[in-house]
């Protein structure tokens, strides 16, 4: 459920078990802008889906807050024109060129490139990636 926090700003809480981040919706007269696109494309679905349950403007945009994984592997998913700064959108394309299988995953890990706690996010909410 997407909790009212103004007549124009929503947000779907936050679920540590798989580091689902909070993701908002601001709505405006023309158009309504999602923030963040959550941490796989289920996130994204589970987002957009409540968003359909609601009055409001068409969605737009997502503006992207940061690169981090949990909040941009749900971009795909929402079809929707991605907003953010230039290094944000640089440090995305870079993670377009890793590969997100396991053994990937757990070499990044050994090497510092990822820290274990994501990793292991990632494993639980993505078990078969596609990203």
């Amino acid at each position: 459920m997407l909790k009212k926090l103004s007549d124009k700003v929503y947000y779907m809480p936050q679920y540590s078990e798989t580091d689902r981040p909070t993701l908002g919706l601001i709505c405006g007269e023309n158009f309504s802008v999602i923030v963040d696109s959550g941490n796989s494309p289920a996130h994204a679905r589970d987002f957009l889906n409540l968003v359909e349950q609601i009055d409001i403007a068409p969605v737009k945009f997502v503006v992207i807050t940061h690169w981090h994984w949990d909040h941009i592997f749900g971009m795909d998913t929402m079809k929707l024109l991605s907003i953010s700064h230039n290094q944000t959108k640089d440090r995305i394309e870079y993670l377009k060129t890793l590969t997100w299988d396991d053994a990937s995953l757990d070499s990044r890990v050994e090497t510092g490139e990822e820290i274990e706690f994501c990793s292991s996010m990632i494993k639980l909410e993505m078990p078969t990636r596609i990203i």
